[in-house]
């Protein structure tokens, strides 16, 4: 049963190292996992995605999903570097609360510089049936927004900044200075490295970024790179988005959905239950000849 128990162990840390979770947290992970009661039959026969969950949990990841539940006006701006896709994460967010919970939405956006987005932009508002106000100072801004005081949802999109530019985020940084109930979401692109997430999010932790939103999910391979920051971070993931339809490719984030993407490394058995992790001894990690993961369970033991 230890014997058993150590390789189910180490092929979970193969798998979640094979999706680049730093190795640190990977450890921990695999600490805590083998801190469980029976966790020979946790590994074996019950439900390892709901335990990893848990352990996610346990060490920093936060999801918010209910955005729009507090049943007053919701003000939210997406920031963010260029090409993330920021303006169409806010059509689907404007369309899916819309349409299917028929909420009343209105978009604003401060882009000035992106003559293409803003088209963009004011195609899918006359798609979906809503208005749209440019806003190209502060005071325009404002008068926006109590244009739009009978709206439930009001989406602010703002145009792309390099994050080394410290100037253009200060400025940004001035247009929300005295919204107080403004929800600031910082989009990431999930198919960029960690260094450079890490980067990007501490630039733009001036805003007072309240939540982490993540696209391009459907071009990334590997996703360690989204669950090392937002353990690190502590900032709350707030939606994930995938494709280009308009409003299917987006969704609440979910400690679940973090760990079936885990669970998508190259060689994993996508035919697998989802209830249950086995790992046959084919497959598991030689423990005597794995210098990193002899030494990880040499010091946990």
């Amino acid at each position: 049963s230890y014997r058993k128990t150590t390789k189910a162990l180490s092929s979970l840390y193969r798998q979640i190292l094979l999706q680049e979770v730093d190795r640190g947290i990977a450890s921990e992970l695999i600490e805590k996992m083998n801190g469980f009661p029976a966790s020979y039959e946790i590994l074996s026969k019950a439900d390892i995605k709901s335990h990893l969950g848990v352990i996610l949990d346990e060490m920093g990841v936060v999801v918010e999903s209910n955005l729009f539940s507090n049943g007053r006006q919701t003000i939210m701006a997406l920031v963010g570097t260029t090409g993330v896709g920021k303006t169409t994460t806010i059509a689907k967010l404007a369309a899916w609360q819309s349409k299917r919970y028929k909420k009343r939405v209105a978009l604003i956006t401060l882009d000035n510089y992106g003559i293409a987005a803003i088209e963009q932009l004011k195609s899918y508002a006359r798609i979906i049936g809503i208005p749209l106000a440019i806003a190209v100072n502060i005071a325009e801004l404002k008068r926006s927004i109590k244009k739009y005081k009978d709206k439930e949802l009001i989406i602010i999109d703002t145009p792309g900044i390099n994050p080394h530019n410290k100037r253009l985020i200060q400025n940004l940084k001035g247009y929300f200075a005295k919204l107080s109930d403004l929800q600031t979401h910082l989009v990431l692109s999930a198919t960029t490295k960690e260094k450079d997430l890490i980067a990007i999010t501490e630039a733009f932790k001036v805003m007072n970024i309240h939540r982490l939103l993540f696209t391009k999910i459907d071009e990334s391979s590997t996703y360690g790179n989204m669950v090392n920051l937002l353990i690190r971070t502590n900032i709350p993931l707030s939606f994930l988005c995938s494709g280009q339809k308009v409003p299917d490719d987006i969704e609440a984030g979910s400690t679940e959905k973090l760990v079936n993407l885990l669970f998508k490394a190259p060689g994993h058995n996508s035919q697998q239950s989802a209830g249950s992790f086995h790992i046959p001894d084919s497959q598991a990690v030689d423990l005597d000849n794995s210098p990193a993961i002899r030494v990880y369970f040499v010091a946990n033991q």
